[in-house]
């Protein structure tokens, strides 16, 4: 009997699996798909671009009928995880303690929504490490999510450009982010904002929860970024690596 039910937690995993590998593979992420699978093992090895854009040239959200924006509360955190159900409800909750998150709904219904920090720019995969320190015109925006059902519309323009005219509002006016190589939806919608990418950097780390390694600096162009061109990762800061 012990034998039948490992097997059949197995087919389950391979069954939850599936659908995921085929999803990277179709929208051509195979590539960081096996790095993610490589960090989840503790070797992290992450290309990543550096990219600045200015809310100069980004107005209001074009709005369609039914659509508003608001920021995002504990309160609604069933919401988000509904959008994304990689994450109980607890880590989002956490989340908002450390950073801001506006949401997209239809009607009453949340349908996508994007976090900014106003603190620090973090080094991905390496569980809350800084790259560097932000100013007090300067936010980082990472995670846009858009619900399975809204997906195809573009909404996730339209988060963005919300994102910008919140941040501006309060005086802050350039957004840095960051997008792993390989990992195409992310940059087609940057490419298509018209976003330069100013650094590609290479995370290398070892350790699953806490990873340790460095952080080089492989090309950048002006205007320059304040980074270094290494920086050693000795101690992880925050269980999430966007914190």
């Amino acid at each position: 009997m012990k034998t039948l039910a490992g097997e059949s937690a197995r087919q389950r995993s391979w069954r939850e699996a599936l659908p995921r590998f085929w999803g990277r593979l179709k929208h051509g992420l195979l590539t960081q798909e096996i790095l993610d699978r490589l960090a989840h093992a503790g070797l992290v090895i992450y290309p990543y671009f550096v990219s600045l854009e200015s809310a100069e040239s980004d107005g209001e959200p074009d709005l369609a009928a039914g659509q508003s924006v608001r920021a995002l509360t504990a309160d609604d955190a069933s919401q988000m995880v509904r959008v994304d159900a990689r994450y109980p409800a607890g880590p989002f909750t956490a989340r908002l303690a450390r950073a801001e998150c506006l949401g997209l709904f239809v009607g009453s219904e949340l349908v996508g929504y994007s976090w900014a920090k106003l603190d620090r720019v973090p080094i991905p995969g390496s569980a809350g490490a800084t790259l560097f320190a932000l100013q007090a015109n300067e936010a980082y925006l990472f995670d846009i999510f858009v619900a399975v059902g809204y997906r195809g519309l573009r909404l996730a323009e339209v988060i963005r450009r919300a994102v910008h005219s919140d941040l501006a509002r309060r005086g802050r006016t350039r957004f840095y982010a960051f997008t792993l190589a390989f990992n195409r939806s992310p940059r087609r919608l940057l490419a298509r904002a018209g976003v330069r990418d100013l650094e590609l950097r290479l995370f290398l780390g070892l350790g699953r929860r806490t990873p340790v390694g460095l952080d080089a600096r492989l090309w950048r162009r002006a205007p320059y970024l304040r980074t270094s061109w290494l920086t050693r990762v000795t101690t992880a800061r925050r269980a999430d690596s966007n914190d």
